[in-house]
């Protein structure tokens, strides 16, 4: 029987366990699953400085807005776009991370998405 007491080991893989995060986007209009891979994640049409390029929305702005991750946690910053940046309907200020958990419905504009954690 284990003690409360945490081995270097354990302390290793709960560690480990940080690095194993694999987060993704669900776009809902084309069920396209999109990993984010960078630190700094962003989307909109802006060919060459968008990691993710929303083709086919007139309504998201060129550079809508970043996915940032920041010590295996994660937050979404509207870029002042347009036409807003949404989590579960509500509308976020620009310029400001707000924290992202898995499963929550972000919409950019009327483009939505799903965030997942893996």
């Amino acid at each position: 029987m284990k003690s409360g007491i945490l081995s270097q080991n354990d302390i290793m893989n709960e560690t480990d366990k940080d690095f194993e995060l694999n987060p993704y986007l669900v776009r809902i209009s084309t069920q396209e699953k999109i990993a984010i891979k960078s630190t700094v994640f962003r989307l909109g049409k802006k060919v060459g400085i968008s990691d993710y390029i929303i083709r086919g929305n007139s309504t998201v702005s060129r550079i809508h807005a970043d996915i940032i991750r920041k010590n295996n946690r994660f937050y979404i910053c509207d870029n002042a776009s347009t036409n807003g940046t949404f989590i579960f309907g509500v509308k976020l200020p620009p310029q400001q991370e707000v924290e992202i958990f898995d499963g929550d419905e972000l919409k950019l504009a009327n483009e939505k998405f799903e965030f997942h954690l893996v």
